[in-house]
Protein backbone atom coordinates (compact mmCIF):
# COMPACT_ATOMS: atom_id res chain seq x y z
CA UNK A 1 0.00 0.00 0.00
CA UNK A 2 1.24 3.73 -0.85
CA UNK A 3 2.31 6.40 2.02
CA UNK A 4 0.04 9.46 0.81
CA UNK A 5 2.20 12.48 -0.06
CA UNK A 6 2.37 15.51 1.24
CA UNK A 7 -0.31 16.88 -0.89
CA UNK A 8 -2.59 13.89 -0.56
CA UNK A 9 -1.56 14.03 2.88
CA UNK A 10 -3.03 18.03 3.56
CA UNK A 11 -6.12 17.37 1.60
CA UNK A 12 -7.25 14.64 4.28
CA UNK A 13 -6.02 17.41 7.38
CA UNK A 14 -7.94 20.17 5.97
CA UNK A 15 -11.37 18.97 6.91
CA UNK A 16 -10.05 17.96 10.14
CA UNK A 17 -8.48 21.54 11.02
CA UNK A 18 -11.58 23.36 9.66
CA UNK A 19 -13.60 20.42 12.22
CA UNK A 20 -11.57 21.44 15.28
CA UNK A 21 -11.59 24.98 14.66
CA UNK A 22 -15.49 25.03 14.73
CA UNK A 23 -15.47 23.68 18.05
CA UNK A 24 -13.21 25.84 19.54
CA UNK A 25 -15.25 28.58 18.07
CA UNK A 26 -18.29 27.03 19.30
CA UNK A 27 -16.82 26.37 22.73
CA UNK A 28 -15.68 29.65 22.86
CA UNK A 29 -19.15 31.22 22.03
CA UNK A 30 -20.69 28.83 24.42
CA UNK A 31 -18.47 30.00 27.46
CA UNK A 32 -18.98 33.64 26.30
CA UNK A 33 -22.78 33.11 26.65
CA UNK A 34 -22.47 31.46 30.06
CA UNK A 35 -20.80 34.37 30.85
CA UNK A 36 -23.02 36.80 29.78
CA UNK A 37 -26.12 35.17 31.23
CA UNK A 38 -24.25 34.72 34.53
CA UNK A 39 -23.56 38.69 35.00
CA UNK A 40 -27.25 39.78 33.64
CA UNK A 41 -28.49 37.26 36.51
CA UNK A 42 -26.47 38.55 39.03
CA UNK A 43 -26.94 42.31 38.05
CA UNK A 44 -30.56 41.45 37.57
CA UNK A 45 -30.86 40.21 41.39
CA UNK A 46 -29.31 42.93 42.38
CA UNK A 47 -32.05 45.23 41.64
CA UNK A 48 -34.63 45.57 44.16
CA UNK A 49 -37.71 46.54 44.21
CA UNK A 50 -39.33 50.06 44.32
CA UNK A 51 -42.02 51.11 47.02
CA UNK A 52 -40.86 48.87 49.95
CA UNK A 53 -42.86 50.62 52.11
CA UNK A 54 -46.05 49.88 50.47
CA UNK A 55 -45.03 45.57 50.36
CA UNK A 56 -45.64 44.16 54.48
CA UNK A 57 -43.96 41.07 55.13
CA UNK A 58 -45.11 38.23 57.64
CA UNK A 59 -41.96 36.87 59.08
CA UNK A 60 -42.21 33.64 61.38
CA UNK A 61 -39.43 32.64 64.42
CA UNK A 62 -38.26 36.04 64.99
CA UNK A 63 -37.74 35.68 68.83
CA UNK A 64 -34.17 35.47 67.76
CA UNK A 65 -31.45 34.54 64.97
CA UNK A 66 -32.00 34.86 61.36
CA UNK A 67 -36.04 36.18 61.76
CA UNK A 68 -34.73 38.75 64.34
CA UNK A 69 -32.40 40.12 62.11
CA UNK A 70 -34.26 40.03 59.03
CA UNK A 71 -37.39 41.84 61.16
CA UNK A 72 -34.47 44.40 61.73
CA UNK A 73 -33.19 44.89 58.23
CA UNK A 74 -36.67 45.41 56.79
CA UNK A 75 -37.89 47.91 59.14
CA UNK A 76 -34.17 49.89 58.06
CA UNK A 77 -35.26 49.82 54.60
CA UNK A 78 -38.77 50.79 55.03
CA UNK A 79 -40.92 47.60 54.68
CA UNK A 80 -43.98 46.99 56.86
CA UNK A 81 -43.13 43.91 58.79
CA UNK A 82 -45.42 41.54 60.60
CA UNK A 83 -43.52 39.27 63.54
CA UNK A 84 -44.66 36.52 64.72
CA UNK A 85 -42.47 35.57 67.52
CA UNK A 86 -43.10 31.93 69.91
CA UNK A 87 -43.66 34.19 73.11
CA UNK A 88 -43.77 38.05 74.90
CA UNK A 89 -40.40 38.42 75.92
CA UNK A 90 -39.84 37.23 72.07
CA UNK A 91 -42.39 40.35 71.11
CA UNK A 92 -40.61 42.79 73.79
CA UNK A 93 -37.26 42.32 72.79
CA UNK A 94 -38.10 42.84 69.19
CA UNK A 95 -40.09 46.06 70.07
CA UNK A 96 -37.24 47.49 72.17
CA UNK A 97 -34.65 47.10 69.39
CA UNK A 98 -37.26 48.24 66.50
CA UNK A 99 -37.47 51.63 68.61
CA UNK A 100 -33.63 52.61 68.12
CA UNK A 101 -34.77 52.44 64.40
CA UNK A 102 -36.25 55.77 63.26
CA UNK A 103 -40.07 55.09 62.46
CA UNK A 104 -39.75 51.31 62.91
CA UNK A 105 -41.99 50.88 65.75
CA UNK A 106 -44.65 52.47 63.86
CA UNK A 107 -43.89 49.96 60.51
CA UNK A 108 -43.77 46.92 63.11
CA UNK A 109 -46.84 44.72 64.62
CA UNK A 110 -45.83 41.83 67.17
CA UNK A 111 -48.00 38.87 67.81
CA UNK A 112 -47.37 35.34 69.37
CA UNK A 113 -47.62 31.95 67.32
CA UNK A 114 -46.79 28.65 67.77
CA UNK A 115 -47.12 27.42 63.99
CA UNK A 116 -48.18 23.96 65.48
CA UNK A 117 -51.54 25.23 66.37
CA UNK A 118 -54.47 25.48 64.45
CA UNK A 119 -55.84 28.08 66.51
CA UNK A 120 -52.98 30.07 66.96
CA UNK A 121 -52.19 30.37 63.59
CA UNK A 122 -56.44 31.08 62.53
CA UNK A 123 -55.96 33.93 65.53
CA UNK A 124 -52.68 35.15 63.50
CA UNK A 125 -54.64 35.02 60.39
CA UNK A 126 -57.45 37.14 61.63
CA UNK A 127 -54.81 39.64 63.50
CA UNK A 128 -52.78 39.89 60.07
CA UNK A 129 -56.34 40.30 58.16
CA UNK A 130 -56.89 43.00 60.15
CA UNK A 131 -54.34 44.74 60.25
CA UNK A 132 -53.66 44.50 56.57
CA UNK A 133 -57.19 46.36 55.93
CA UNK A 134 -56.62 48.49 58.40
CA UNK A 135 -53.42 50.12 56.87
CA UNK A 136 -54.92 49.93 53.49
CA UNK A 137 -52.66 47.60 52.29
CA UNK A 138 -53.45 45.28 48.88
CA UNK A 139 -52.67 42.11 50.89
CA UNK A 140 -49.10 40.49 52.00
CA UNK A 141 -45.99 40.92 49.69
CA UNK A 142 -43.86 37.72 51.03
CA UNK A 143 -44.05 35.92 53.66
CA UNK A 144 -41.23 33.93 55.06
CA UNK A 145 -41.38 30.70 57.01
CA UNK A 146 -38.51 30.87 59.04
CA UNK A 147 -39.55 29.05 62.07
CA UNK A 148 -38.00 26.01 63.23
CA UNK A 149 -35.99 23.86 65.77
CA UNK A 150 -32.84 21.77 65.31
CA UNK A 151 -31.90 20.11 68.96
CA UNK A 152 -31.85 16.28 69.79
CA UNK A 153 -29.04 15.34 68.29
CA UNK A 154 -27.79 11.52 68.28
CA UNK A 155 -28.11 8.47 65.99
CA UNK A 156 -31.56 7.27 65.33
CA UNK A 157 -31.45 4.09 67.59
CA UNK A 158 -31.23 6.38 70.09
CA UNK A 159 -34.24 8.60 69.00
CA UNK A 160 -38.04 7.60 69.34
CA UNK A 161 -41.17 8.14 66.78
CA UNK A 162 -42.30 11.19 69.12
CA UNK A 163 -39.21 13.14 68.06
CA UNK A 164 -39.62 13.06 64.95
CA UNK A 165 -42.87 14.00 64.94
CA UNK A 166 -41.84 16.76 66.74
CA UNK A 167 -39.88 18.05 63.76
CA UNK A 168 -42.66 17.22 62.10
CA UNK A 169 -44.99 19.77 63.61
CA UNK A 170 -42.80 22.11 63.76
CA UNK A 171 -40.48 22.25 60.88
CA UNK A 172 -42.52 20.82 58.29
CA UNK A 173 -46.33 21.19 58.98
CA UNK A 174 -45.48 24.37 60.74
CA UNK A 175 -44.72 25.50 56.97
CA UNK A 176 -47.78 24.19 55.63
CA UNK A 177 -49.89 25.29 57.83
CA UNK A 178 -48.85 28.86 57.80
CA UNK A 179 -48.34 29.04 53.86
CA UNK A 180 -52.22 27.61 53.83
CA UNK A 181 -53.05 29.90 56.56
CA UNK A 182 -51.69 33.50 54.28
CA UNK A 183 -51.45 32.55 50.94
CA UNK A 184 -54.26 34.05 49.62
CA UNK A 185 -53.02 37.65 50.92
CA UNK A 186 -49.84 36.55 49.10
CA UNK A 187 -51.65 35.76 45.76
CA UNK A 188 -53.28 39.45 46.18
CA UNK A 189 -50.27 41.07 45.39
CA UNK A 190 -48.45 38.47 43.17
CA UNK A 191 -45.61 38.47 45.86
CA UNK A 192 -42.78 36.00 47.48
CA UNK A 193 -42.95 32.81 49.85
CA UNK A 194 -39.68 32.22 51.38
CA UNK A 195 -38.97 28.91 53.01
CA UNK A 196 -35.74 28.24 54.64
CA UNK A 197 -34.16 24.20 54.85
CA UNK A 198 -30.78 23.70 55.54
CA UNK A 199 -28.27 21.99 54.09
CA UNK A 200 -28.75 18.71 55.16
CA UNK A 201 -32.08 19.37 54.00
CA UNK A 202 -30.20 18.15 50.62
CA UNK A 203 -28.05 16.02 52.09
CA UNK A 204 -29.21 14.02 55.28
CA UNK A 205 -26.27 13.66 57.80
CA UNK A 206 -25.46 11.27 60.45
CA UNK A 207 -27.10 12.09 63.79
CA UNK A 208 -29.44 15.06 62.81
CA UNK A 209 -31.99 12.67 61.86
CA UNK A 210 -35.56 14.38 62.65
CA UNK A 211 -34.05 17.66 61.47
CA UNK A 212 -32.92 16.47 58.08
CA UNK A 213 -36.51 14.40 57.30
CA UNK A 214 -38.43 17.10 58.39
CA UNK A 215 -35.96 19.90 56.02
CA UNK A 216 -36.62 17.55 52.81
CA UNK A 217 -40.23 17.51 52.85
CA UNK A 218 -40.05 21.60 53.13
CA UNK A 219 -37.45 21.45 50.15
CA UNK A 220 -40.21 19.21 48.54
CA UNK A 221 -43.01 21.20 49.57
CA UNK A 222 -41.42 24.52 48.47
CA UNK A 223 -40.90 22.53 44.44
CA UNK A 224 -44.32 21.76 44.86
CA UNK A 225 -46.15 25.21 45.35
CA UNK A 226 -43.68 26.87 43.21
CA UNK A 227 -44.86 24.94 40.24
CA UNK A 228 -48.41 25.19 41.38
CA UNK A 229 -48.91 28.82 42.35
CA UNK A 230 -46.46 30.54 39.61
CA UNK A 231 -49.81 30.81 38.12
CA UNK A 232 -50.88 33.23 40.56
CA UNK A 233 -47.54 35.07 39.80
CA UNK A 234 -46.19 33.76 42.88
CA UNK A 235 -42.43 33.15 43.35
CA UNK A 236 -41.34 30.38 45.75
CA UNK A 237 -37.98 30.82 47.19
CA UNK A 238 -35.78 28.21 49.26
CA UNK A 239 -32.76 28.91 51.73
CA UNK A 240 -30.26 26.05 51.98
CA UNK A 241 -27.93 27.96 54.79
CA UNK A 242 -24.93 26.05 55.81
CA UNK A 243 -23.29 26.06 59.14
CA UNK A 244 -23.60 29.36 61.06
CA UNK A 245 -23.27 30.23 64.59
CA UNK A 246 -26.41 30.23 66.10
CA UNK A 247 -28.76 30.01 69.33
CA UNK A 248 -29.33 26.16 67.54
CA UNK A 249 -25.55 25.54 66.79
CA UNK A 250 -24.05 25.77 70.33
CA UNK A 251 -22.06 23.24 70.83
CA UNK A 252 -22.79 23.17 74.62
CA UNK A 253 -26.72 22.90 73.79
CA UNK A 254 -25.75 20.37 71.63
CA UNK A 255 -23.58 18.47 74.33
CA UNK A 256 -26.66 18.57 76.66
CA UNK A 257 -29.41 17.91 73.77
CA UNK A 258 -27.21 14.31 72.98
CA UNK A 259 -26.95 13.95 76.72
CA UNK A 260 -30.85 13.99 77.17
CA UNK A 261 -31.29 11.56 73.85
CA UNK A 262 -28.96 9.23 75.47
CA UNK A 263 -30.79 9.47 79.02
CA UNK A 264 -33.70 8.31 77.69
CA UNK A 265 -32.80 5.60 75.21
CA UNK A 266 -33.50 2.26 76.77
CA UNK A 267 -30.78 0.35 78.45
CA UNK A 268 -31.17 -2.65 75.68
CA UNK A 269 -30.12 -0.35 73.12
CA UNK A 270 -27.15 1.69 75.51
CA UNK A 271 -25.99 -1.48 75.97
CA UNK A 272 -25.07 -2.57 72.67
CA UNK A 273 -23.46 0.90 71.89
CA UNK A 274 -21.77 1.06 75.09
CA UNK A 275 -20.71 4.67 77.31
CA UNK A 276 -17.37 5.09 75.26
CA UNK A 277 -19.34 5.10 71.79
CA UNK A 278 -22.19 7.45 73.61
CA UNK A 279 -18.77 9.92 74.47
CA UNK A 280 -17.28 9.35 70.98
CA UNK A 281 -20.25 10.14 69.61
CA UNK A 282 -20.42 13.74 71.82
CA UNK A 283 -16.68 14.60 70.51
CA UNK A 284 -18.24 14.25 66.83
CA UNK A 285 -21.13 16.63 67.68
CA UNK A 286 -19.47 19.18 69.24
CA UNK A 287 -16.19 18.76 67.14
CA UNK A 288 -18.14 19.50 64.10
CA UNK A 289 -19.90 22.43 65.25
CA UNK A 290 -17.30 24.30 66.56
CA UNK A 291 -15.19 23.52 63.41
CA UNK A 292 -18.23 24.43 60.67
CA UNK A 293 -19.62 26.68 62.78
CA UNK A 294 -18.68 30.21 61.43
CA UNK A 295 -20.00 33.56 61.86
CA UNK A 296 -21.86 34.93 59.04
CA UNK A 297 -25.78 34.91 59.99
CA UNK A 298 -25.95 38.16 58.60
CA UNK A 299 -25.23 36.20 54.92
CA UNK A 300 -28.74 34.06 55.87
CA UNK A 301 -30.09 37.16 56.40
CA UNK A 302 -29.25 39.14 53.09
CA UNK A 303 -30.32 35.91 51.19
CA UNK A 304 -33.92 36.19 52.92
CA UNK A 305 -34.08 39.84 51.62
CA UNK A 306 -33.09 39.83 48.63
CA UNK A 307 -35.57 36.63 48.18
CA UNK A 308 -38.17 39.40 49.44
CA UNK A 309 -37.12 42.56 47.68
CA UNK A 310 -34.95 41.25 44.28
CA UNK A 311 -36.55 41.94 41.07
CA UNK A 312 -35.33 38.53 40.22
CA UNK A 313 -35.23 36.38 43.35
CA UNK A 314 -33.51 33.02 42.72
CA UNK A 315 -35.22 29.73 43.38
CA UNK A 316 -32.49 28.36 45.68
CA UNK A 317 -30.02 30.46 47.66
CA UNK A 318 -26.84 28.05 48.85
CA UNK A 319 -25.74 29.86 51.75
CA UNK A 320 -22.16 29.58 53.22
CA UNK A 321 -19.09 28.10 51.36
CA UNK A 322 -20.15 24.71 53.15
CA UNK A 323 -23.37 25.08 51.29
CA UNK A 324 -22.37 26.21 47.79
CA UNK A 325 -19.14 24.08 47.68
CA UNK A 326 -19.06 20.89 49.80
CA UNK A 327 -22.83 19.88 50.48
CA UNK A 328 -24.42 21.05 46.88
CA UNK A 329 -21.65 19.30 45.03
CA UNK A 330 -21.75 16.16 47.23
CA UNK A 331 -25.52 15.82 46.96
CA UNK A 332 -25.00 15.18 43.07
CA UNK A 333 -22.26 12.31 44.10
CA UNK A 334 -23.83 8.91 43.49
CA UNK A 335 -24.86 7.15 46.46
CA UNK A 336 -21.98 4.71 47.41
CA UNK A 337 -19.75 7.75 47.22
CA UNK A 338 -22.15 9.78 49.60
CA UNK A 339 -21.99 6.60 52.07
CA UNK A 340 -18.53 6.63 52.07
CA UNK A 341 -17.38 10.30 52.82
CA UNK A 342 -19.88 10.50 55.86
CA UNK A 343 -18.59 6.97 56.94
CA UNK A 344 -15.00 8.69 56.34
CA UNK A 345 -15.85 12.16 57.82
CA UNK A 346 -17.54 10.70 61.21
CA UNK A 347 -14.13 8.89 61.85
CA UNK A 348 -11.66 11.44 61.96
CA UNK A 349 -11.11 10.74 65.72
CA UNK A 350 -10.56 6.74 66.36
CA UNK A 351 -14.08 5.62 66.52
CA UNK A 352 -14.28 2.16 69.08
CA UNK A 353 -16.93 0.20 68.03
CA UNK A 354 -20.08 -0.97 69.25
CA UNK A 355 -20.46 -3.21 72.33
CA UNK A 356 -20.85 -6.25 71.09
CA UNK A 357 -23.95 -7.86 71.28
CA UNK A 358 -24.83 -11.23 70.58
CA UNK A 359 -28.74 -12.29 69.84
Amino acid sequence: MALLGLDELAIWLIPISVGIFLVQQYALYLVLLFIVYFVTIRALESISLGNLQSKPVLITGCDSGFGFGLTIKCLKNGMPVFSACFDERGEKGLRDEAKKIPGGDQLLETFTLDVRSDESVNKAREFVEGKIAENGYKGLWGLVNNAGIGDMRGWDDWQTPAVYQRFWEVNALGVIRTTHAFRHLIKRTKGRIVNVTSITGKVAMPTIGPYSVSKMAVGAYSDIIRSELCQWGIKVCVLEPGFFKTPQANPQASLDDSARVWDRTPQSVKDEYGEEYYKWSQQIITGYLEYKCKPGAHLVVDAYYNALTSVLPRGRYQIGYDSTFQFTPLSYLPTRWQDWIFRYYTSYVARPPPTKVSY
